[in-house]
């Protein structure tokens, strides 16, 4: 249940920040996103394409996080600092 939570707190969070990103077209998704896309994206009647969009990029922010932190771990068991 606790993984479960955390995982969707990933989602929500990257999903969020994507939403943020496409709105003021800054971090990587501006470098994603042509301007003309973003445009259209932030127009009041294109809203669920925009959620759908900040959805699935919030996805892939989840799981650029857990790799992150699955590598952070084995680079300190490999080190041993995780056991010192």
């Amino acid at each position: 249940m606790t993984v479960a939570l955390c995982m969707f707190a990933l989602w929500a969070w990257g999903g969020w920040i994507s939403w943020k990103g496409i709105e003021n077209g800054n971090g990587w998704i501006g470098v994603i996103l042509s301007e003309k896309i973003r445009k259209s994206l932030n127009k009041k009647e294109n809203w669920w394409k925009k959620a759908l969009l900040s959805v699935a990029f919030g996805y892939v922010a989840m799981g650029a996080k857990v790799i992150e932190w699955i590598l952070t771990f084995v680079m300190r068991m490999v080190d041993g600092s995780l056991f010192r």
